[in-house]
């Protein structure tokens, strides 16, 4: 089946309303769905961790249990937040992480 294609005239300001408009609604959904996806937390694995820090298996550990860095336990499994890892990092100045 072919697709027909109508033209037909518009006046100037019903074109640029129209534009708005749909800029408007993309903006919008965009701006929604950036907030649900800020919404749901990350967690990262021990690995993951320590290469975001820069850092040993071994030192990631240490501050575990020194409470540096706080740690989830889901499902028997260790797991860090990504947004804690973040404001961990922000925190510490002149910490440069890879």
């Amino acid at each position: 089946m072919q697709e027909q294609i109508t033209f037909f005239t518009l006046p100037i300001g019903e074109l640029k309303s129209l534009i708005s408009q749909t800029l408007q609604e993309v903006l919008s959904n965009t701006q929604a769905t950036q907030k649900q996806e800020q919404q749901v937390p990350q967690y990262l694995t021990r690995k993951e961790t320590a290469a975001i820090l820069g850092v040993s298996l071994v030192t990631l550990h240490s501050y575990t249990t020194a409470g540096k860095i706080k740690v989830y336990k889901i499902g028997g499994r260790i797991r860090y937040k990504k947004q804690d890892i973040e404001a961990a990092l922000k925190q510490v100045p002149n910490f440069s992480a890879k």
